[in-house]
């Protein structure tokens, strides 16, 4: 191995992150939104840091960003585009020169909504975590993140679930383009440059099977789970060991100050209902005493994660397989089948409670009493059979169901509904319900 020269680590999922040796990246210009340079090293006659230049030329993509501070970025489809590096190949070797070196494996990755739970897991974290996982990066012990400048508005309100990359990387610096032009560039023993993967991110329907692309995304959501239960040295038994105890349901709030209209007035009497039958906690992502830790760990331990349509349900990528995930839709978003991916992605239990009846202020939705009384009745009965089918007490669920979940019902969606994806197989659109061996064909459109 030529250590002067620049090498490129073929990964198999070049359309999705490439990673280089031995590399450098320069700024051009003090204007940050002016194109910036990457270096290779031919490092001699018998070097091939040329052979890694042609690889960036043919495979590297745009960053991009949602927001940009940069003036100077273009627009792009939803978004603004950073420019891509200008390639240039060094005769000489990588140890000549005299820039701040990085020895640790580094990631460099563009920012996407680091102030909205849902946005920063399905756009940024788990994209970044499957990078590392087929780059290989998660075996390299020294681990650091580079973050391009998106929004900094948007970076200084990042949500808890920020976090995670912090324990995921020794060191997390932004923005990179600062750090290249501060000390005159940056030099890397090892570069993961991901690629840019909108629409191909884990919670977005994929109409190209469940998992996307050739099932990229399967194993990734349950991986990415265990791996923050193994940090926070999280161990929960499977829900068979629970015997007779009352249900656990994590309830995610939306305070009506900050999140009209789209929150529930009289949740509070939402939250007595419920807790009539369940074991209720509400979670909270802010303030004095709430921690990432404390957040994993308490859904970890929950059976039932629910609330209105929000960011905050991301937090069910820490669900078990077997938990049940509850989404309260309104009058808004209500075409939107996020959440109900979400549940694909880890094989967790999804229902779907539509409030679009309820009484609707410029504030909120007004539950009735009665509607609550629904709601909680529904959701114990649900949540019974879910447990007498892990606990393999019933039958396993009809392989009759509705696909997507219907909408304008009265009540909860149903047992049969809840674990209905479509999958490809054979090249056929199959309408799957897990735990169960049959099948329908679904003959409408991938929605």
């Amino acid at each position: 191995m030529n250590i002067n020269s620049s090498a490129v680590e073929i990964t198999g999922w070049e359309d999705q992150v490439l990673v280089f040796r031995r590399v450098c990246v320069d700024a051009l210009s003090r204007n940050p939104g002016q194109r910036w340079r990457i270096l290779f090293f031919k490092g001699g006659s018998e070097g091939n840091g040329h052979i890694a230049a042609a690889h960036f030329k043919k495979f590297a993509r745009e960053f991009g960003a949602w927001q940009s501070d940069i003036a100077e970025s273009k627009l792009c489809f939803g978004c603004q585009a950073l420019r891509l590096a200008d390639v240039e190949v060094i005769h000489g070797g990588f140890s000549s020169v005299g820039l701040r070196k990085v020895t640790a494996t580094s990631a460099l990755m563009a920012p996407h909504h680091p102030d909205n739970n849902f946005h920063l897991l399905n756009d940024f974290v788990l994209p970044l975590y499957d990078d590392m996982l087929k780059s290989g990066v998660l075996k390299d012990s020294r681990r650091h993140l580079f973050i391009l400048h998106g929004s900094s508005r948007r970076f200084q309100r990042r949500v808890q679930m920020f976090g995670v990359l912090d324990q995921l990387f020794e060191a997390v610096e932004y923005p990179f383009e600062a750090r290249v032009r501060d000390s005159g560039g940056l030099c890397f023993e090892k570069l993961v440059w991901t690629q840019g993967r909108i629409p191909n991110v884990p919670y977005y329907t994929h109409t190209e099977g469940r998992f996307g692309p050739r099932n990229s995304w399967q194993g990734v959501v349950p991986r990415f789970r265990e791996h923050l239960f193994r940090i926070f040295s999280i161990h929960v038994n499977d829900f068979s060991a629970h015997g007779k105890q009352q249900s656990l349901l994590a309830w995610v709030p939306r305070d009506c100050r900050f999140t009209r209209p789209r929150c529930i007035v009289n949740e509070d009497a939402v939250l007595k209902g419920l807790r009539q039958k369940f074991d209720v906690i509400v979670l909270s992502f802010a303030g004095p005493g709430s921690t990432l830790e404390q957040t994993v760990r308490q859904i970890a331990l929950t059976q039932v994660l629910a609330g209105m349509h929000g960011a905050g349900l991301a937090h069910a990528v820490f669900l078990r397989s077997g938990s049940l995930l509850v989404e309260i839709k309104d009058v808004s978003v209500r075409e939107k089948k996020l959440f109900l991916n979400m549940a694909s992605m880890q094989d967790i239990a999804y229902y779907m409670f539509d409030a679009f009846n309820e009484f609707r202020t410029g504030v909120g939705l007004i539950f009735q009493h009665r509607t609550i009384e629904q709601f909680r009745d529904d959701l114990w009965k649900a949540y019974l059979r879910e447990r007498q089918m892990l606990l393999g007490t019933v039958d396993n669920r009809s392989s009759q169901c509705l696909f997507p979940i219907k909408l304008n019902r009265t009540g909860l969606s149903s047992f049969e509904e809840s674990r209905c994806y479509l999958e490809n197989i054979q090249g056929e659109w199959i309408q799957c319900v897990h735990y169960h061996p049959q099948c329908e064909i679904y003959k409408g459109q991938v929605e």
